[in-house]
C-alpha cells in the first residue's frame, strides 16, 4: 500500500503530492519565493519535506525564473547550453515513480533530460536519462557499458506536457499526458537504484535540457495506477493540460 486513503476518482480540493506516501522530491516553480521574472535560480526548494533541494553554485550555469508561462504559472527555464540544478546526496530509492510538467523548446535538436539520475558508473551501476530527447523525445536508460534502451516520440514543439516514468521490478513504463508511450523497457541483471546525483535540466556538464520545467515530483516506490492517475490529474488540472 503506497498512499493515504483514496476518495473518489481524482484529487479532491486541497489535494497535493504529499498525500501519497513515499514522496522524495517535489519541485514547483509557482511556489518559488523571493524571485522576480528573469532572475537566476540559485536554489529550487524541495516541498516534499525531505530537504532534497537542488542548487547551482556557479552563476553562469543557473537557469532562469519566468512567470506566467504555463496556464499562468511560473516555470524554470534552462538554456540548453550549461544550465542545471543538482542534489548530490539524493537518497537511493527502492523503485521510482517520477512526474514532470515541461516544455521542450522548438527546434532544440539534441536536447537531453528534463531530469537525470546519475549513478556511480565507476562501480558498473547504471545511469537513468529520463525524458531524453535527441531530434525526437526519448526515454534513455544507459548502463556503465554504454548499452541503451530507448522509447519515445517527437515533443520539440513548445507544448506543455505531463511526463511520467514508473520503474518496478526492472521494468520502466513511460507515459505522456497519461497515455503509454512505446513498449515498457526491461533491464535484466542491472541495479537501477543506487543513486549518486540527481540533476534537474540534463546530464550535468555534458548534455543539458533546453526548455521550461514547471514541476517535478518523485516517489521512492512504484505507484499503483490509482495513485499515478491522482498525480497526473493534479498536474493536468493545475497546468490546463488534457490527459488522454
Amino acid at each position: 500500500m503506497n498512499s493515504l486513503p483514496l476518495v473518489g476518482a481524482g484529487p479532491s480540493a486541497g489535494w497535493n503530492p504529499s498525500n501519497i506516501l513515499g514522496l522524495q522530491l517535489w519541485l514547483a516553480a509557482d511556489k518559488i519565493v523571493g524571485l522576480s521574472d528573469g532572475d537566476p535560480v540559485v536554489t529550487w526548494s524541495d516541498l516534499s519535506g525531505q530537504g532534497n533541494d537542488v542548487t547551482q553554485a556557479t552563476p553562469a550555469k543557473r537557469p532562469t525564473y519566468k512567470v506566467d508561462i504555463i496556464n499562468s504559472k511560473s516555470i524554470v527555464r534552462f538554456d540548453g547550453a550549461d544550465d542545471f540544478l543538482a542534489n548530490e546526496t539524493f537518497p537511493d530509492p527502492s523503485a521510482v515513480s517520477a512526474f514532470a510538467v515541461a516544455i521542450y523548446a522548438v527546434g532544440a535538436g539534441l536536447n537531453w533530460g528534463i531530469f537525470e539520475l546519475t549513478l556511480d558508473l565507476t562501480t558498473n551501476n547504471e545511469g537513468a536519462m529520463l525524458f531524453h530527447e535527441d531530434d525526437s523525445a526519448k526515454v534513455r536508460w544507459i548502463n556503465a557499458q554504454g548499452t541503451q534502451q530507448i522509447i519515445g516520440g517527437d515533443y520539440s514543439d513548445g507544448v506543455a506536457r505531463v511526463h511520467s516514468v514508473n520503474v518496478e521490478s526492472s521494468v520502466l513504463y513511460y507515459r505522456v499526458n497519461g497515455a503509454s508511450v512505446g513498449t515498457p523497457i526491461s533491464f535484466v541483471s542491472e541495479n537501477p537504484y543506487v543513486l549518486d546525483t540527481l540533476v534537474i535540466g540534463g546530464l550535468a556538464g555534458l548534455y543539458e535540457f533546453k526548455g521550461d520545467i514547471a514541476e517535478v515530483i518523485m516517489y521512492d516506490s512504484y505507484l499503483l495506477p490509482a495513485n499515478r492517475l491522482r498525480v497526473e490529474r493534479y498536474l493536468s488540472v493545475k497546468y490546463g493540460i488534457a490527459l488522454a
